[in-house]
């Protein structure tokens, strides 16, 4: 199952304006709330997957002129399919890509005692991501970014990760992702506040 067969009939055009209206509106009040409303701002980075998420931001980011001084991505291995999508992402907006390159056994032994104080949770799903944001974070310090804009989800929503794909059935699958986004929670604000 591909990715377009997970929609049977093709989206309502108003709905998808409303969404991105929303959206657009989202990335401003983020903004605003980091520098003023500058949209110009060389201490904002973005943590670039090259996911569903980063990538609909940076689109966005660019019809709004919301500009970054960087962008940041960790990688545990030359094979992560993340490398490849953000870097191409941030050569298309011409921003300089920061690579944070660790072993897993390293963003474990570095980050996992602090995220489990901080957190005190022990989902997998949640420290998992932490750890790479607790990594991405530092870079983005030692780097002299004080703002960052991370995305979490769309993959996961819109069906940009390959499990996504394997359902057949649209109604199991909103279910099934209506499930999940039920549960979700994000630990990005927790980390940054102690970064």
């Amino acid at each position: 199952m591909s990715p377009s067969s997970l929609t049977a009939t093709p989206p309502d055009e108003s709905k998808v304006e409303a969404f991105r209206g929303v959206f657009e509106q989202s990335l401003l009040d983020i903004v605003a709330n980091q520098t003023g409303g500058v949209s110009n701002s060389k201490e904002r980075c973005i943590i670039l997957s090259g996911g569903v998420d980063t990538c609909a931001i940076m689109a966005a980011a660019k019809k709004l002129g919301i500009q970054f001084g960087g962008a940041l991505t960790v990688v545990t291995s030359d094979e992560s399919p993340d490398l490849g999508f953000s870097s191409a992402c941030a050569a298309e907006h011409g921003l300089e890509h920061h690579v944070v390159r660790l072993t897993a056994d390293e963003l474990v032994d570095e980050y996992l005692p602090d995220i489990i104080e901080l957190l005190k949770r022990y989902d997998g799903m949640i420290i998992r991501n932490s750890l790479v944001i607790a990594a991405v974070f530092k870079k983005a310090k030692q780097l002299g970014f004080k703002y960052a804009v991370v995305g979490d989800g769309a993959d996961e929503l819109f069906g940009g990760y390959s499990f996504c794909w394997r359902q057949k059935d649209a109604k199991l699958w909103k279910e099934k992702r209506d499930a999940m986004c039920a549960k979700w929670t994000f630990s990005t604000d927790e980390l940054g506040e102690e970064k």
